[in-house]
C-alpha cells in the first residue's frame, strides 16, 4: 500500500482522522483503475448507479431520525428558555465540544485537562457533574431543595427530571428547570475559564461562586413561564420544595 499511495500531508492526521485514514486505505487497497473508460459518477445507493430522489430521502431519514431505543435521555422543560433546553439536549447527545469530543474530531488542543480542576482529562460527565468544583455546586443545589442525604443522581436522571423525593408535579418540574439552568451555567462557567487569556483572570473565574446566580436566574425564568407557580424571593430561597400552585 505504501508503495502505491504517497500521502503529502500539510499536517499529519491525529485522533479521529487516523481512523478515517485507515478506512480510506481499506477502501482503495488493491483498487485497479480502468484507463479504457472515461471517469464517471455513480450513485452508490442504487444498484443501477443512477441517482434517485427516493434513495436519497431514505438515506436522510435513516440518518436523522433515530429509533426510539437510541433516543437520548432528556425531557424538554418549557419553564426555562429554549437555549437552556438545547444545551441540555446536546448534553444528552454528548455533543458539547468537551476536550475528549474535540480530540476525537482531530482537533489539536494545548491541554485536554478539566478546566475546573486541571487534574483529569475533560469529558461530559466529569465537566458537568463529578468534578470536585462542580460537585460542590450541585451539593448546594441539593441542600437548597431539601434532597435526601444520599441523593446522588446521574446525569441522565438530571436530564430526565427523575426526582423521586419530590411528589408534587409542579415542584418537580420547577426543580428540573433549576437543574437544567445549573447545567447551562456550568457550561458557560467552563467556557469563561477555558477562554481566559490571563492567568489571574483564569484563577478569578475558577474561584467564582455561581450558586447565587443560579438561584436568581432560575427564579426569573420559572416564575415568568409558569403561570400557576408564583413565588416570592423569600420563598424561593428558603423553602422552594414546599411551595404549591394556588
Amino acid at each position: 500500500m505504501t508503495d502505491v499511495w504517497n500521502w503529502n500531508w500539510r499536517r499529519h492526521p491525529t485522533g479521529r482522522a487516523l481512523g478515517d485514514l485507515s478506512s480510506l486505505n481499506f477502501l482503495i487497497n488493491g483498487l485497479v483503475l480502468d484507463s479504457s473508460n472515461d471517469d464517471k459518477w455513480t450513485w452508490a445507493l442504487e444498484d443501477s448507479g443512477q441517482f434517485s430522489v427516493k434513495s436519497l430521502c431514505k438515506a436522510i431519514h435513516n440518518k436523522l431520525f433515530v429509533r426510539e431505543a437510541e433516543s437520548p435521555s432528556f425531557r424538554w422543560n418549557s419553564w426555562v428558555p429554549r437555549k437552556v433546553n438545547i444545551c441540555a439536549w446536546r448534553v444528552a447527545l454528548n455533543r458539547l465540544p468537551t476536550s475528549d469530543n474535540l480530540m476525537q474530531r482531530g482537533v489539536q488542543l494545548s491541554s485536554s485537562l478539566c478546566a475546573f480542576c486541571g487534574l483529569v482529562d475533560e469529558n461530559r460527565d466529569h465537566c458537568l457533574l463529578s468534578c470536585p468544583r462542580v460537585k460542590s455546586l450541585w451539593v448546594k443545589i441539593w441542600s437548597w431543595w431539601g434532597s435526601p442525604a444520599l441523593f446522588n443522581p446521574s446525569l441522565p436522571d438530571i436530564l430526565m427530571g427523575s426526582f423521586e423525593f419530590l411528589k408534587d408535579k409542579w415542584v418537580s418540574r420547577a426543580f428540573h428547570g433549576v437543574c437544567l439552568t445549573t447545567l447551562w451555567h456550568i457550561w458557560n462557567w467552563r467556557n469563561k475559564i477555558s477562554h481566559a487569556t490571563l492567568v489571574d483572570e483564569r484563577i478569578a473565574f475558577c474561584d467564582e461562586d455561581i450558586f447565587p446566580v443560579v438561584q436568581r436566574i432560575s427564579l426569573l425564568w420559572v416564575s415568568n413561564r409558569a403561570s400557576k407557580y408564583r413565588v416570592t424571593w423569600n420563598q424561593w430561597i428558603h423553602s422552594p420544595a414546599e411551595m404549591r400552585p394556588p
